[in-house]
């Protein structure tokens, strides 16, 4: 009977205490907009009694650390709750409806005596305020708003013209940059890849994605740092957010109607006023939520990478265009992923060839210190083709417990190139028919240190394969961490060769004529493995610690040759006069009386090098801070052999290189230093006179630089006002840093130079962008961005009356300031903008002239609808140049860019572009520069105007349901 009682007693407090126990209690809410999915930062968060519903508790707001944002979540903490727990959690917050959720925490919850519990995301609606007797409808889109870490824009905030491309959306998104070449940053943030539905494509190419998507099917573009697809299993699922390392990247979602769908767009453009300039483009894409299938070809004669469009002011893009370019591109993407997503594949293949015609006429002024100008006329024209064969693949399995990737890469490229080179070096500058008037006369006179005749001829064969392998390995059915392997290759082979017919005079000597053929074939492999281990993981739910343990091996080889032969060695018939170039002589002996015994030489080179790292990643709410200290160990052997010397180099070193940042409040403040070993063969001791006017030294008493750079930035986002910044402060400084002394050689006009170390370079840089909207409305934008910076840079001096050297100290200081203000409305933009670049440039050396002139760029653009369903875009430019002593560089050029556009269908398939480039023909191909070595004029052959009328068809049609 009583044994009976007290059983029961022991089982009655037994359960008590199992429904009754403590336990430490973090309960998480994250309160947003139910529009605009804004975090809510001035939100109210409490807990309720169930039984009268009066206010227990609240919450309190904490900081979460973004890259891009200061994102806020309001956590409630309780170290002796008591489960269960049951409680009414408000969310309020003004000019929204409260919003109430019932909280019933369970003992069977608790783990280690630990629960935390995350209501997730709680959307509150704004208060309606209700008048039948008036009723005021305003309809607007939000251009971007911050998701988490997400930078998210709506492109049907953005009215663009009929026709147009993803990269004129891209040159829209306010903070968004669109450079040449397809390079994208994002609020300072270099953009690794473009990514389409958040899936690569095209390897991450941008350019084609730019050129060849058509922006009308895009919904939303996204900017965020991409997570690696192995996270699964190298990250703790309660860490959240990405890492500072993790790579930024552009996400284009395309709209739900084009997820499966079949999409094509092809364009023919030709010259108006000229019978040559055309183009033409195709593309195809057959997209699936599983697959995709892209095919592209592209073609041009106009000095254009693939879009035709106008670069709407990017004014000095265009300028960097020199010669005329046939450029013809062909590719294919393959994408496919199974059922589950965990195994996918894909492969991009790339043909193509460029034909590039260069004529360059070049005025040069060389400053020479306590000493006269030297001036330097030359006349360049140049034809170099190249073919190309690109195939990249891509294989990954991500398993539950391990994760595959292998990625191969195959490469061919054949160049070919052929030109001829006239230069006249003395006391003054020529024009273009007196150079061709003195180099017929051949006679340098009293005026001229030398002439210079060249003519080139040369072909390359290049072959190359590398590849990938990455893996990572769950052991925790060893209760140990992920293991990570990598395995990485790399092997190429080049043969080639170049020939010259080469003919110097020099004032007071006999003419050098030399017919040159130079033999380089080559070839070179490296491999790599890899192991990282955690031997450290903590991770919990305030506080993340991680301890790495890298190692790595490298291994290269390289074996390169340079077999010079002077043909005009072999006898009279064989002069540059007399013999063609590209003739060789058919008897294989007769290479061995002529080579160049002191320029010709076979080299190897041998590198290893073992390396130890640990990385220290620590994280809490508000901090984050990431250590790097690898320890290198190396080894390298240089052989050299030549017909009258052998030179081998053995060096051995150990070094580090350590790298710490640290990350509060948007604030994050790097540290880090490289060490760089100068190249083998600088210092070898030889030299090299294959050029009579550029000789080169070696210097066996090369010393390692040293490179030291601190950083600190701050970056954020403010929804209310959709403002972006990012302020930031670098500094570095050089030891050691590799120069060369640059001896100048009055007898004829040439240079001897020598590599030497040399201290004192260091600089100083300060960068400052801001966007942000500055009416309710959000129609007008605001940028303002500038770059300071200040430069200390030492070289070496030297004159034409002595072979001493000094130290040459510039101080280089550089101000770019730029703004802009955007306006949209409907269908509208407008936009004005202004930039100036103001160069410095002072010395305390004798003789030194400061150098102070001005670049401006003003800008205003329109994109509009017009009469008759006509699209305008149009840009007009000014670029002035200022504060240049020599009159002929203060120059002002007007651009005047237009695009006039009109579907021509109902169904809009098809559109006619009228595309003007330059109408009012002002832009000038002279360039010029100035700096503290000299001032140079280049006159080139390449297109400044040009009207192009274009035909554009597209298609997209949804594949049929079965």
């Amino acid at each position: 009977m009583y044994i009976r009682q007290v059983t029961f007693l022991i089982m009655l407090c037994s359960s008590v205490m199992a429904f009754a126990q403590k336990a430490y209690l973090s309960v998480t809410v994250n309160p947003i907009d139910a529009i605009t999915e804004s975090t809510l930062t001035q939100a109210r968060v409490s807990l309720l009694s169930t039984i009268d519903s009066t206010e227990v508790d609240t919450f309190r707001r904490i900081t979460i650390l973004g890259d891009v944002i200061k994102r806020y979540t309001y956590v409630y903490d309780n170290s002796h709750a008591t489960l269960p727990f049951k409680r009414i959690v408000r969310v309020e917050s003004e000019g929204y409806e409260t919003l109430y959720y019932d909280l019933n925490i369970l003992p069977s919850e608790a783990k280690h005596g630990e629960v935390a519990y995350n209501i997730g995301v709680i959307r509150l609606h704004r208060e309606r305020n209700r008048n039948l007797d008036e009723v005021v409808v305003t309809a607007s889109r939000i251009m971007m708003v911050m998701k988490g870490d997400t930078l998210v824009y709506d492109a049907n905030a953005f009215q663009l013209a009929e026709g147009s491309m993803l990269d004129e959306l891209i040159r829209q998104l306010p903070g968004v940059r669109l450079e040449s070449g397809g390079r994208i940053t994002v609020n300072g943030h270099f953009v690794s890849s473009l990514l389409v539905n958040g899936k690569d494509f095209f390897n991450g190419d941008p350019k084609v994605a730019l050129q060849n998507l058509p922006a009308y099917m895009v919904n939303k573009v996204k900017t965020y740092q991409k997570t690696p697809d192995d996270a699964y299993l190298t990250r703790s699922p309660d860490e959240k957010g990405p890492r500072m390392d993790d790579p930024w990247v552009l996400d284009v979602a395309l709209k739900p109607q084009y997820a499966q769908s079949y999409i094509a767009n092809a364009e023919l453009a030709h010259s108006v006023y000229q019978s040559k300039p055309m183009l033409a483009r195709l593309f195809g894409l057959r997209f699936s939520d599983k697959s995709r299938i892209a095919i592209y070809a592209t073609g041009n004669n106009v000095n254009m990478s693939g879009s035709p469009q106008t670069d709407s002011g990017n004014w000095e893009e265009n300028m960097k265009k020199e010669g005329m370019t046939k450029m013809a591109e062909a590719g294919a993407f393959y994408f496919v992923e199974n059922r589950n997503r965990n195994i996918r594949y894909q492969s991009t293949l790339k043909t193509g060839m460029d034909d590039g015609n260069l004529e360059r006429f070049t005025s040069a002024t060389s400053f020479l210190p306590e000493a006269n100008s030297s001036y330097t006329t030359s006349l360049e024209k140049r034809r170099n083709k190249n073919t190309y064969v690109n195939w990249n693949n891509g294989f990954t399995f991500a398993l539950p417990k391990t994760y595959i990737r292998f990625s191969p890469v195959f490469s061919y490229s054949y160049g070919r190139k052929h030109g001829h080179y006239r230069s006249a070096e003395g006391n003054r500058l020529l024009g273009r028919e007196g150079l061709d008037s003195i180099i017929v006369a051949n006679d340098c006179g009293e005026d001229f240190l030398n002439l210079l005749s060249t003519q080139d001829l040369g072909r390359t064969h290049k072959w190359s394969t590398s590849g990938n392998a990455d893996t990572r390995i769950s052991l925790k059915a060893l209760h140990m961490n992920t293991l990570g392997l990598q395995a990485h290759y790399k092997y190429s082979h080049e043969r080639g060769y170049d020939m010259q017919h080469y003919k110097l005079l020099a004032a007071g000597g006999t003419a050098d004529k030399r017919n040159r053929y130079d033999n380089r074939p080559g070839s070179s492999y490296m491999y790599g493995i890899i192991a990282d281990y955690p031997i450290i993981d903590i991770s919990r739910l305030r506080k993340m610690s991680k301890l790495y343990f890298t190692y790595r091996y490298t291994q290269e080889y390289s074996s390169s040759e340079r077999m010079l032969y002077r043909l005009d060695k072999l006898g009279d018939e064989w002069m540059p006069d007399e013999a063609a170039i590209g003739l060789l002589p058919s008897a294989a002996d007769l290479y061995e009386h002529c080579v160049d015994s002191l320029n010709s030489y076979h080299r190897t080179h041998f590198y290893r090098c073992n390396s130890a790292e640990l990385r220290w990643y620590y994280r809490t709410e508000n901090l984050q801070v990431s250590t790097r200290l690898p320890l290198n160990i190396t080894y390298e052997r240089l052989n050299e052999w030549r017909p009258k010397t052998t030179q081998p180099h053995i060096r051995k070193e150990i070094y580090t290189w350590p790298q710490i940042t640290f990350e509060l409040k948007g604030v994050e403040l790097n540290f880090s230093m490289q060490h760089k070993s100068p190249s083998q063969t600088l210092m070898l001791d030889v030299c090299d006179d294959s050029n009579p006017l550029s000789v080169f030294l070696g210097n066996p008493s090369l010393k390692s630089s040293y490179e030291y750079y601190c950083s600190v930035q701050w970056r954020g986002f403010k929804q209310e006002k959709m403002r972006q910044w990012n302020l930031g402060l670098y500094l570095h400084t050089i030891d050691n840093a590799i120069g060369q002394l640059r001896q100048f050689n009055p007898q004829n006009g040439g240079y001897i130079y020598i590599p030497w170390n040399i201290d004192g370079n260091r600089g100083l840089r300060a960068t400052g962008i801001i966007s942000q909207s500055v009416d309710k409305e959000k129609h007008w934008f605001l940028n303002i961005g500038t770059n300071v910076s200040l430069n200390r840079s030492v070289d070496f001096a030297n004159t034409k009356t002595t072979a001493d050297f000094y130290k040459s100290i510039v101080h280089n200081l550089h101000v770019s300031p730029n703004a802009g203000i955007d306006y949209r409305y409907s269908k509208w933009h407008a936009s004005f903008k202004a930039s100036a670049d103001w160069e410095r440039l002072t010395s305390a050396q004798e003789g030194f002239e400061t150098l102070s002139q001005v670049d401006f760029l003003y800008t205003i653009s329109l994109n509009a609808p017009l009469l008759f369903s006509i699209d305008l875009n149009t840009d007009m430019n000014l670029f002035m140049r200022r504060g240049y002593s020599n009159r002929a560089m203060n120059t002002e050029e007007w651009v005047w860019n237009v695009n006039l556009s009109r579907c021509i269908d109902k169904r809009k398939a098809w559109l006619l572009k009228l595309s003007a480039h330059d109408l009012l023909g002002r832009l000038s191909a002279v360039r010029r520069t100035l700096n503290a070595q000299g001032r140079v004029e280049t006159v080139n052959n390449t297109i400044t105007r040009n009207i192009m009328l274009h035909i554009i068809w597209k298609f997209n049609k949804k594949p049929s349901k079965k």
